[in-house]
């Protein structure tokens, strides 16, 4: 609750600064045409990429499976066997 409490009363005190201050003509005028092309641009790049991902993995779920054959030869060597030691080694 206390967080809320200092909240507003920032907000409240950042409001009537604001209100007391010229602060509207010492900003930079930025015109509304090159924002809206700016927003434009940013959000074709997503889609874009979001298009591109989904390709992607729609072709990676797409794909068939690998055959396998019934005679498989590990890529790996057997391991060596080593003597039990309940035999007498020479």
């Amino acid at each position: 609750m206390i967080p809320f409490i200092v909240g507003a009363i920032a907000g409240a005190l950042a409001v009537r600064t604001v209100q007391r201050t010229s602060v509207r003509g010492k900003l930079p005028a930025i015109p509304v045409g090159r924002v809206k092309e700016g927003l434009r641009d940013a959000t074709l790049a997503s889609l874009n990429s979001i298009e591109h991902s989904s390709a992607r993995l729609r072709q990676r779920i797409e794909r068939p499976a690998p055959v396998e054959s019934d005679a498989v030869t590990p890529d790996v060597a057997p391991a060596a066997v080593a003597p039990s030691s309940d035999e007498p080694q020479a």
